[in-house]
């Protein structure tokens, strides 16, 4: 008898369901087993979470909402009601409760607009169809971004504008959106294109929250009124104020030549109209066979001595703003020649001597060439001039306001020094 007691204790505590749960088990077990026989089962897709905008399939039910008899404003295909396989547990709130989860399905967005998660044991929701795209520039990285939205019906005119001979109606229509991190910066006189009308954001609801503990705002409510078109307004596209953003793109090193195999780094600058902005920069080479570049402008040239290479500098979005530079591949480089000046004087007190050296370097190398001098700005009596070799000694005898200019020259290659005569004190 004590053993019997023991093992129904522990069926009780273990194994046992209370009768909602067992309830509820049983109603699982009934709409598995008849899951599919209806004509009203579809396969759509689901966003995993709010504002991720990743979708993953699902089946549901989908079933009518409004019929012709309810207005005759409403269009019938545009609300729906999607009915969930899973039953909801004892305690348990369905995680489709928010407002503004989005779905895709017969090649539209439909956003929830209607939850009740306590009307029966299945979980459903009505959802209505996203029948425009509002669009806007990221003034971050430039890029258009496109949020589903829901304009309403019907465009109104609380406030119309009376003149001598006619009223002219202040259009406005009510924008639905989902609440994520594209759309809850929206604030006052946002602009928007839909279908070539531009409207502003004149008024919003952004406080319905879900809950106390999370306190989200997961649907959006703007009142929009027909604005005038801008300049900077790309109408085609329908994205308000995109002209408004000058981007330009400017590759810092000039053209150049090198060899094949070499390496290097390109660097490019970013303006957004005209000050310099942070952005991700897309390289790329024409011909493709000609280098590799990576995201950080790292180059190793590939082509053959003869070969061409434009390397471009864009980014996202605005890849028709190039910044380009060519690369002429050739079988060896010329010898870089310069004439170095060590110190560079800029000025000499009455009465002082200093010396300087010029000397030519080829591919950073000293060589022993003595190179030619020439003297102009100052007559022979305000400074005296040694010279051993390509030193250069010079003494200041008189100040003046007007300096000493040397031309230094080796073949085609000059350097210029200019030498002020200073006062002593």
């Amino acid at each position: 008898m004590v053993m019997a007691l023991k093992y129904y204790v522990d069926y009780i505590d273990n194994l046992a369901m209370s009768p909602d749960d067992e309830y509820r088990s049983s109603m699982q077990a009934l709409v598995d087993a008849q899951w599919g026989n209806t004509t009203t089962r579809y396969t759509i897709q689901e966003e995993t979470n709010i504002g991720t905008s990743v979708y993953e399939d699902i089946e549901v039910y989908i079933n009518h909402v409004i019929n012709e008899s309810f207005t005759g404003r409403k269009n019938g295909d545009d609300f729906r009601k999607l009915i969930f396989k899973e039953i909801i547990q004892s305690g348990q709130k369905s995680f489709r409760n928010a407002r503004g989860h989005m779905y895709k399905f017969d090649n539209n967005y439909w956003i929830t607009t209607f939850t009740d998660n306590y009307n029966g044991d299945s979980v459903s929701v009505v959802v209505r169809r996203c029948n425009n795209i509002a669009k806007y520039i990221d003034k971050e990285t430039g890029d258009i971004i496109e949020v589903p939205c829901v304009l309403d019906y019907t465009a109104t005119s609380p406030s119309p504008k009376y003149s001598e001979d006619i009223v002219t109606p202040d259009n406005h229509v009510v924008l639905i959106v989902q609440g994520n991190n594209n759309t809850k910066w929206w604030k006052q006189n946002q602009r928007f294109i839909f279908n070539g009308r531009p409207f502003k954001i004149t008024g919003f609801n952004n406080y319905l929250q879900n809950n106390y503990v999370t306190q989200n705002t997961t649907i959006l409510y703007f009142d929009l009124y027909l604005d005038e078109i801008q300049p900077g307004d790309d109408i085609e596209n329908s994205v308000a104020n995109r002209y408004d953003y000058v981007y330009s793109v400017n590759i810092l090193q000039g053209n150049f030549s090198a060899m094949k195999g070499d390496s290097g780094t390109l660097t490019a600058e970013v303006r957004l109209n005209n000050e310099v902005v942070n952005r991700p920069i897309i390289w790329n080479c024409i011909p493709p066979t000609g280098a590799n570049i990576d995201s950080e402008g790292n180059y190793t040239i590939l082509g053959n001595p003869g070969t061409e290479i434009q390397f471009t500098a864009s980014i996202s979005q605005y890849e028709q703003v190039l910044g380009s530079v060519t690369c002429q591949v050739v079988e060896s480089l010329p010898k870089i020649k310069k004439l170095v000046i060590d110190p560079v004087l800029a000025s000499i007190p009455q009465g002082q001597s200093k010396t300087f050296s010029v000397n030519l370097y080829i591919d950073g190398i000293k060589q022993t060439d003595i190179v030619d001098y020439s003297i102009k700005g100052l007559a022979s009596s305000y400074y005296d001039l040694k010279r051993n070799g390509n030193n250069f000694t010079v003494s200041a005898l008189r100040a003046s306001t007007i300096p000493l200019i040397f031309t230094f020259s080796i073949g085609d290659i000059s350097e210029t020094l200019e030498i002020k005569l200073k006062s002593a004190f």
